[in-house]
């Protein structure tokens, strides 16, 4: 397979739990589309509406992520939110996450970069904030961004891109929120939950994800970089997103070890959908996974007890069969130190 086609498939790799996470949503989007000015858009609408013109900075920041930016004036204005939201709170890492997250400038005053610069501070072992090094430094065309970004993630002690809590904000905003809830309302229904919502509006937040680390592990430069890389993220990634693309990682650079195949099939059968659990825990399932949500706990400890309350366990059962497991792996050898394993 052509190392184009190994990236292809990676970046699938990586997709996938989001996609599984949104479908039930891009279903319901398809189902309504005529007419355009549906309720749930005049709902949404509405919601962006009143947390865009909010003077609370967590609002103005994630208003600012809810809908796409396609003209020059709608960038300037999700730039002037997040710059407000980032200086309103400097000590606030989910916040400053949001703006750094920006791709769209490259001079050496632009805020965004200043919040990287802060999140450089906030969160020293944080990989993840090389991760946006890495996004920005490949957009900006900067060759020895790219070379310090790899140098600074492979030195990490932990990744963690915010997500949860960029979820949970809009969880407590769709719950509690009067907006939120009509949105909620506004939803045709019951193919979609506050949950998918949440994690729609979150996933909105992120201009790229995996590429730029992706291209850079062809690199044979940063090979061992990506392997530690990746087994940072597969092993102490705080999403299950974040892990399986760790795995992709490891997988694509050849990386990938025997023993890792355990995790892998163990993190396999967290990721496995909805859809295929017996039907009767699926309601089960559904509302375990949103108190685990609500009450704040790890994704990991999350889906375990959703699985738990569907009549599951939460580790792969011995006879079962991955269907998404690799091929080979290459074999043992000690992990490095930088993993915590």
């Amino acid at each position: 397979m052509s190392a184009n086609n190994l990236i292809k498939l990676a970046t699938i790799m990586c997709l996938v739990a989001f996609t599984a996470l949104t479908v039930a949503h891009a279903q319901t989007a398809a189902a309504t589309a005529a007419p355009a000015e549906s309720a749930l858009s005049r709902a949404e609408a509405a919601l962006y509406g009143k947390l865009s013109s909010s003077s609370e900075p967590h609002e103005r920041a994630l208003a600012a992520w809810m809908v796409a930016a396609t003209t020059e004036a709608a960038r300037s204005d999700r730039r002037a939110a997040l710059d407000f939201a980032a200086a309103a709170l400097p000590r606030d890492a989910m916040l400053q996450w949001l703006a750094a997250s920006v791709l769209d400038r490259c001079a050496s005053s632009d805020a965004s970069g200043g919040s990287l610069q802060l999140l450089q501070r906030l969160e020293p072992g944080n990989a993840a904030v090389g991760l946006l090094q890495v996004n920005r430094a490949n957009v900006c065309r900067n060759q020895a961004g790219v070379a310090s970004a790899f140098a600074s993630m492979a030195r990490g002690t932990r990744f963690d891109r915010h997500t949860d809590q960029i979820v949970r904000s809009w969880l407590s905003i769709l719950l509690n929120d009067p907006a939120g809830k009509a949105v909620l309302r506004a939803l045709p229904g019951d193919q979609a939950s506050a949950l998918d919502v949440a994690i729609r509006y979150a996933y909105n937040s992120e201009e790229a994800r995996y590429q730029a680390l992706m291209g850079g592990c062809r690199n044979p430069q940063h090979a061992a970089e990506c392997a530690r890389i990746g087994r940072l993220m597969a092993y102490q990634g705080k999403s299950l997103l974040d892990r399986q693309a760790g795995f992709a990682i490891l997988q694509f650079t050849n990386n990938l070890r025997s023993d890792d195949l355990v995790r892998l099939r163990a993190l396999h059968w967290l990721l496995q959908p909805k859809d295929a659990l017996p039907l009767v825990g699926q309601t089960a399932y559904s509302k375990a996974i949103l108190a685990g949500w609500i009450a704040g706990d790890e994704e990991a400890a999350i889906v375990g007890k959703a699985l738990n309350a569907a009549g599951l366990s939460a580790a792969p059962p011995a006879n079962w069969i991955d269907p998404d497991a690799p091929q080979k792996a290459t074999p043992a050898s000690p992990k490095p130190a930088a993993t915590g394993n």
